[in-house]
């Protein structure tokens, strides 16, 4: 293979070749004239010259010869030479050419486009069609996928389109190292990007003696190399912000099984299992609520205000838990419950073994909204004379005892370090004072559901006309031992009554004095008042309906369970406790911002909750009594058996809600039932977290519901078509991170290209982007042409070493325009190497 000399022939220079002056035509000594003092730039307003060659072996092979060409003469850089000439004008279109600037116009719309589709994909949610189709068949992973290709794409050809560019800026203003010329010009043609680019003006930077004034092209080319790699990530940090979220699917239509279709004898095809006070709930559905605060109440009543709940007939967790929306059939609860001081008239106490019986009768002390009275027991002639009310009788026992161990092996209250409250329900009978169970005509009362009016609310009539049955929730009694041990409330001034009777024969002993906090009336037994006993009247308005509503959520939820907690090794109930409405800082709130925090779904408001059109309405009399079967469930007695008619039934029965036992052979024909174990634990941390009393019968009537409710929830036989949507849970945006890194750089790429362009349309005057043939043209001038000739089959490192031997592996050159305007020729720039005797025209050794 042929080898490029190692010396550099007689017609090359070591740093402007130059041309000759006219005296060489005219047979005198040639006169090299620096090229430098004919470009129309000035260098530093210094004296530039050219530098002596090293000369090669005679031709004919004769005798080497050390002789220099001379000097040439120095002169200005402002100085412009006659013989100068300007090169051919080229346009600004022509200096990009077609392909470029196609890339730059159509790789940054490109750009605008994916950046703009993406921020589209981060903003937008499902309300917007475009988004929510995209994300429900899953396509967002695939949309930024390709976005961020079109991204990578057009930044990459546009980085190519400016590397060109640059190299053009480095070939006429700022040099480059021989060694590395042939290769920056090709540049200009095509290139693989700036990488190469970078590294070569990088060494030509650190050569150069005056580096810091030619650092502009360097710096670009550098900022532009960090760019296109950053770029090459856009993927990558896109793929950060995304993430598997929850997002609604589209509205469906389902036929559903939504409530009971009553027989014509009155009966629906329930499941009887027992009342619900004692079954442990299997868990706590949700449930959508509407709510409006009640009216402003005196001191001495509790009023949860009208609280509306419905159920939704789904059978699976999953389906309520993904719920966002449900148009249809479902069942409604009215569990508002006003609790009040009662107006208590014989009251009396009755004590033996460890329990007590409080008996006497009451009434309302507050005329609370929809609270009426009637004057016939059948729930027929509203009372309009308020003071003309009459008494209730009641029958109620409770346990002195209170133990610590856990009843039933479930659940126990949330410490066993704090007392309980000695609380029990009572669910009177709804006698009024004075008559037997068949008299007509006097007075009785109920909270009004809003699914009743005065003309249909005979359904709380007892199965045989004669009273309105208070087993079906219609108040209840709440009693709590406040303060006396046991053995402080079975010895004097109290003294123990016989209980082996099955009622009572004793005259029991009434209250020493009262006292009132809240809506609890407190009565005193002794005169220390270290035996107190307290006393609230809770009126409910505990009724269902199937009726045509719609619930909708923000987003989905998970049903609450119980946490065990080993500290009191007992379960703890504030997941449950804020399902209901009572927050960690024990604070009740029903405010439609905390459905979200609670867990559960809004209900809306329909013009009237009364049964009508699209509902279903039973016109005929059932077998309970024309109380809805939910309410028949939740009867402390027992559900009534199918076509029984038995008002007794749950008469004048207590629930304990604390952790006690009972002495079975005492007073064995009044009535009480041990709650179960997870409703004493609600129960107690309710009112231990500082819930009214009102709130805690309100959370164990939606207990019960919800019990009842799925236990025959697959019995149901009236098939509704109903509408639902469910979120679903999708790939997609989930923070912001990523694309705003994405869209900064992508910015300071589309600044840095405007950069880039601006600087080579104005100052590139010799070269065009994409021209391989003046690429080519432009390495071969004067000083390369004898590495050009010998460079056929030779590598660039023995290139280098020709190079190196000459000490040109540093010198740093670059383009100019010919004397004629009519070509291009390589001009040398001073480099570190070069002494300062060579600037006043001294020989550089080679």
């Amino acid at each position: 293979m042929a080898q490029p000399s190692s010396s550099l022939p007689d017609n090359a220079q070591a740093h402007d070749p130059g041309t000759l002056h006219d005296s060489e035509q005219q047979g005198s000594a040639p006169t090299w004239i620096s090229t430098s003092a004919v470009r129309r730039r000035p260098v530093n307003n210094t004296s530039i010259q050219a530098y002596p060659q090293w000369d090669e072996p005679t031709v004919d092979g004769g005798e080497e010869t050390t002789e220099k060409i001379p000097h040439p003469t120095t002169q200005n850089s402002n100085e412009i030479l006659e013989e100068q000439k300007a090169p051919p004008p080229i346009s600004l279109y022509g200096k990009l050419g077609a392909l470029t600037t196609a890339t730059l116009i159509a790789g940054t719309l490109c750009i605008f486009a994916a950046i703009g589709f993406l921020w589209f994909l981060w903003l937008a949610d499902y309300r917007n069609s475009t988004w929510h189709h995209i994300v429900y068949n899953n396509w967002f992973t695939r949309c930024v996928s390709l976005s961020g290709l079109v991204i990578r794409t057009a930044v990459s050809l546009q980085a190519g389109a400016a590397t060109s560019m640059l190299a053009s800026l480095a070939l006429e203003r700022t040099g480059v190292l021989l060694l590395h010329f042939a290769s920056v010009s090709l540049t200009r043609d095509s290139n693989g990007g700036p990488y190469m680019l970078a590294w070569w003006l990088l060494k030509t930077f650190i050569r150069n003696p005056a580096r810091w004034a030619n650092a502009t092209v360097p710096a670009l080319t550098t900022a532009l190399t960090i760019l296109t790699i950053a770029i090459q990530f856009t993927t990558t940090a896109l793929f950060s912000d995304v993430n598997s979220i929850v997002v609604p699917g589209p509205s469906n239509r389902l036929d559903l099984a939504s409530n009971f279709v009553y027989n014509v004898n009155g009966t629906v095809p329930v499941v009887t299992r027992g009342t619900t006070w004692t079954k442990k709930p299997p868990f706590y559905p949700i449930f959508a609520e509407y709510h409006e605060d009640p009216p402003e109440t005196p001191d001495g009543v509790s009023d949860t205000g009208l609280t509306l709940r419905a159920f939704v007939p789904l059978q699976s967790q999953q389906s309520r838990a993904q719920l966002k929306e449900y148009e249809g059939r479902a069942t409604v609860l009215d569990s508002r419950v006003v609790c009040m001081r009662p107006n208590l008239t014989g009251e009396r106490i009755h004590v033996a073994n460890n329990m007590f019986v409080f008996n006497g009768t009451f009434k309302a002390s507050f005329n609370a909204s929809r609270l009426v009275y009637f004057t016939g027991g059948n729930g027929t002639n509203p009372l309009t004379d308020w003071n003309a009310r009459t008494d209730t009788e009641f029958t109620c026992v409770g346990l002195l005892n209170y133990t610590t161990a856990i009843l039933g092996n479930v659940q126990s209250g949330p410490s066993v370090d704090e007392p309980h409250w000695r609380l029990a329900f009572c669910q009177p009978s709804g006698l009024n004072f004075g008559r037997n169970e068949s008299s007509l005509g006097a007075s009785t009362s109920v909270l009004m559901s809003e699914f009743r009016t005065l003309s249909n609310i005979a359904r709380y009539e007892a199965m045989g006309g004669a009273e309105t049955n208070y087993a079906y929730g219609n108040a209840y009694l709440a009693i709590n031992i406040s303060s006396g041990t046991e053995a402080e409330w079975l010895s004097p001034p109290l003294s123990q009554e016989p209980a082996e009777y099955a009622t009572l024969v004793g005259p029991g002993y009434p209250p020493l004095a009262y006292s009132n906090h809240g809506e609890w009336l407190d009565l005193v037994f002794n005169s220390d008042a270290s035996l107190r006993l307290s006393v609230s009247l809770c009126y409910t308005a505990f009724d269902t309906a199937d009726l045509d509503i719609a619930m909708s959520g923000p987003q989905n939820r998970t049903e609450p369970v119980p946490s065990y907690d080993i500290a009191t090794s007992g379960y703890t109930y504030g997941a449950i406790r804020e399902q209901y409405g009572q927050f960690p800082d024990g604070q009740v709130s029903y405010d439609s911002d905390s459905v979200t925090a609670r867990g559960i779904l809004s209900l809306k408001k329909r013009d009237s909750w009364l049964p009508g059109a699209g509902d279903y309405v039973y016109n005929g009399h059932t077998s309970t009594g024309g109380t809805s079967w939910i309410t028949d469930f939740a009867n402390m007695g027992g559900p009534i058996a199918v076509g029984a008619e038995n008002e007794r039934v749950g008469w004048d029965t207590a629930a304990i809600m604390y952790n006690a036992y009972r002495d079975t052979s005492s007073w064995s024909n009044i009535n009480s039932i041990n709650t179960d174990p997870s409703m004493v634990a609600l129960v107690q941390e309710i009112l231990q977290s500082g819930g009214s009393i009102a709130f805690a019968l309100q959370s164990v009537i939606t207990s019960l519901t919800g019990v009842a409710y799925y236990d025959q929830l697959q019995q149901f036989n009236n098939v509704n078509s109903i509408s639902y949507s469910e979120f679903i849970v999708a790939t997609a945006r989930a923070k912001f991170r990523g694309l705003i890194g994405v869209t900064t750089v992508i910015a300071v790429h589309l600044l840095l290209m405007g950069g880039i362009v601006a600087l080579f349309l104005i100052r590139a005057k010799l070269s065009t982007v994409g021209n391989s043939w003046q690429a080519v043209a432009q390495v071969n001038a004067e000083m390369a042409r004898p590495l050009l000739e010998t460079a056929a089959f030779s590598t660039d490192a023995t290139v280098k070493g020709v190079l190196q031997t000459n000490r040109w592996e540093r010198k740093i050159v670059e383009i100019a325009v010919l004397e004629d305007g009519k070509g291009t020729k390589i001009v040398g720039m001073r480099d570190k190497h070069e002494t300062a005797a060579s600037a006043t025209g001294s020989e550089v050794g080679g």
